[in-house]
């Protein structure tokens, strides 16, 4: 995922990297329960708009959240999994990634709707930047076309590659 924060010390917590308003640390597994919260809160307006009570999108996104899971372990088993943290500790986000040779692969990036809007995600693509400049790489990802998160690439430098359907395939090369 790039640099470790070589400065930080953290008990029991494996610092991914650090800014001056966030850090990213290694998922665990007691982190299951905010990342299934995260996904619901990204997939709730949409399965709100189909008319089901809520027993039943609450089942369903569970059923969702295991088959996405089950399916990024299989196509990304050597997967980065980090929790985006604020300073004090609290769990804003998640980032998802691959690393190889030449391509760090943006898998999933999220954060919690109250902390979307505030440069949280340009710090984390634009820190990604710095460092695949440095090694040489180029950045991929997906995203839906008409997402918000669309707009965020392109302005950081991201361009488009190819769009299947609803999704845009997006590169930055440096």
């Amino acid at each position: 995922m790039g640099r470790p924060c070589n400065a930080l010390q953290r008990e029991n917590v494996s610092i991914l990297f650090q800014s001056t308003t966030y850090y990213l640390r290694k998922a665990e597994p007691q982190d299951e329960e905010f990342q299934s919260r995260l996904y619901f809160l990204q997939q709730a307006e949409m399965v709100q708009s189909w008319g089901w009570d809520e027993d039943q999108q609450k089942t369903f996104l569970q059923m969702q959240y295991r088959a996405r899971n089950a399916g990024y372990s299989m196509a990304f088993p050597e997967a980065i999994n980090a929790i985006i943290c604020c300073l004090d500790g609290t769990a804003v986000g998640r980032l998802l990634t691959t690393d190889t040779q030449s391509d760090l692969h943006i898998i999933d990036i999220a954060l919690l709707p109250q902390y979307q809007g505030r440069g949280i995600g340009s710090q984390i693509l634009t820190a990604l930047q710095r460092n695949c400049a440095i090694d040489g790489k180029k950045i991929s990802l997906h995203v839906p076309c008409d997402s918000p998160a669309a707009r965020l690439y392109a302005r950081l430098g991201f361009r488009l590659v190819e769009q299947t359907g609803v999704y845009a395939q997006m590169e930055w090369a440096g």
